[in-house]
Parts: structure tokens; sequence; C-alpha cells
């Protein structure tokens, strides 16, 4: 009887052994044949058709080049001015010309920030500025009116000294906040490292810089640079 415990207990150990060793290779096989597909490059998809709209190009009297594509899927309009220019250095006065940018939609010869915010939100329109030109949205219904409002923030700007100082004000406080952001510093330092401190995409707005520009500044940005011709 003894004798036959310790045959049942020696064939358990054995069984128990046995499936272990089975459950190891198994689980080291699984391993391996998760890992395999690290081995190659997965094969690459079919590549993506890209389908322009039709569009009609024609330039008018002044030199303005102009791209006309229509869709009547929807009753939307939307006008995008793009000013074709080289990047500059700003040199001690760095960041001016993303401020003229911002000024165009702040403050007419006849209509004041509000009064233009007021316009777009009325319409339920969309208005953005920029140091390249000029963005706006709005059902077709609105399109007279949402023209009207752009032709004056594009012909009329008066470059207000109060927006001006609104808007220095809220760079310093960003670039105070850089300070201690390690994605900043590292897009200030990998800038300088690959072009240099003297390239336009090396360049670096200090507190130094923003205190510089003054309303001439930002005027000058935008007669120099919103040519019909170019844009």
């Amino acid at each position: 009887m003894f004798k036959n415990i310790i045959a049942i207990v020696l064939l358990i150990g054995l069984v128990s052994a046995c499936t272990s060793k089975t459950t190891s290779e198994t689980v080291n096989k699984t391993k391996s044949t998760a890992n395999d597909f690290r081995k190659m490059a997965p094969t690459a998809g079919p590549a993506p058709k890209i389908q322009l709209a039709e569009y009609e190009t024609f330039k008018l009297p002044n030199g303005l080049t102009v791209i006309l594509a229509e869709d009547h899927s929807t009753p939307a309009v939307t006008y995008n001015l793009t000013i074709d220019q080289p990047p500059f250095l700003e040199g001690d006065k760095a960041g001016y010309s993303s401020m003229a940018g911002s000024l165009l939609s702040m403050g007419t010869k006849s209509r004041t920030k509000a009064e233009i915010d007021e316009s777009i939100d009325f319409i339920g329109a969309t208005l953005a500025t920029h140091a390249n030109g000029i963005y706006a949205n709005s059902l077709t219904k609105h399109t007279d009116k949402l023209l009207e409002i752009i032709s004056d923030v594009l012909l009329n700007p008066n470059f207000p000294e109060a927006e001006l100082a609104k808007l220095k004000k809220q760079e310093l406080s960003g670039l105070a906040q850089a300070k201690d952001d390690p994605n900043a510093i590292a897009r200030n330092v990998s800038g300088v490292l690959k072009y240099g401190k003297n390239h336009p995409y090396g360049e670096i707005v200090t507190e130094q810089t923003v205190n510089n520009i003054t309303r001439v500044d930002c005027e000058k940005f935008y007669k120099e640079k919103f040519i019909p011709n170019i844009s």
C-alpha cells in the first residue's frame, strides 16, 4: 500500500513537471511569435488619391491672383487671402509681423475692434487675420456683408495703439510662462541649432524685442508686405 502511494506521488510529480515544461515552452513560443512582427516592416497600403475640386484662376488689374473653387453642396462661402512672402529676419523687433497681422482685425478707420467683432458675430461668421493674410467664412446669404467687413479690415486698418499694448502684454505673459515650459525651450534651442540665430527660423522672440515693437513698425510691415501682385 505504501509503495502504491509513493508511486502515485511520483507519477503526479512527473506529470506536473511535464505539464510545467510544456506550458513554459508554449509561453516562450507565443512570445517569440508575438515578437516576429517586429522583425519586418509592415506592408505599405495603397497610396491615397488626392482629388482636387475644379477651379478657375484669373488675375485682377491690380495683379491679385484669384483662385475660385465652387462647391454648392453647402450654403457657405470662404475667403482666404494669402500673401506670398518669404521668411525674413525681424532683428531687434522680432515678433512684430505677427502682431501686425493680428492688429488688422482690431480696428479700422471706421470701425473699432468691438464693432468688427459684433458685426462678425451678428451674421455668425468667422474672421481671422495673421501675418500672411486673412481668412473669413460665413453663410452664402451673408456674402455681401462679409466682403464689406473684409474689405474694410484689409484696406483701412489703423493699428490702434491700445490694442497693440494689449497684444504686447499678452506676448510678454506668454514668454514668462514659456521659460518653465520644456517644449518651448526645446523649440527655441532646436531652431537655433538647426538654422542659427541669424536665420528667420532660428530667430527668438524675447521680452526686449517685444518691448521694441511700435505701431509704426506694424504699419510699415502692412504697407510693404500686403501687396496685391504677390497675393
